[in-house]
């Protein structure tokens, strides 16, 4: 494939995350009259996507470092959003998960991509967005084995 093709691709796709990204900061601060900062509305949706995770776990599924979600989690947990635990397994294990409160505004922001999602690909018909699911699982299955 051509250099430009290749460049003209990942300058779309980085405009594409921001946009959302944009899309979703801008709807946070809108809503968002409980205070919690936007690593911490991240952090919400992270554990909350899953079962109960270790903060191995969690940092993983954000893509930082171990040590990173750490100040999140403890604010999250002084809110009353997040719970800490032992695993029932190994008592070794911590584990952090919603309360019924972090689930509340997990589902919130849950709703909130989903229209967010919904706006973007309004414009396609139904065949794109046939097209482009498969292309983004393709994509994202590509990512997964060059890992």
């Amino acid at each position: 494939m051509a250099q430009e093709k290749i460049h003209a691709i990942d300058e779309f796709i980085r405009r594409l995350i921001k946009r959302y990204e944009a899309a979703e900061k801008k709807w946070f601060e809108f809503k968002n009259n409980r205070g919690l900062t936007s690593a911490e509305l991240k952090t919400i949706y992270t554990i909350g996507d899953g079962s109960p995770k270790t903060m191995s776990m969690l940092a993983a599924d954000l893509g930082v470092a171990v040590n990173t979600p750490v100040t999140a989690v403890e604010r999250l947990i002084s809110k009353n959003y997040v719970e800490r635990f032992r695993g029932s397994e190994d008592k070794r294990q911590v584990l952090v998960d919603l309360t019924n409160d972090g689930r509340q505004i997990f589902e919130e922001i849950k709703k909130r991509n989903l229209e967010i999602t919904e706006n973007i690909i309004s414009s396609l018909e139904e065949s794109e967005i046939t097209s482009f699911k498969d292309i983004l699982d393709k994509l994202n299955q590509n990512l997964k084995s060059n890992r």
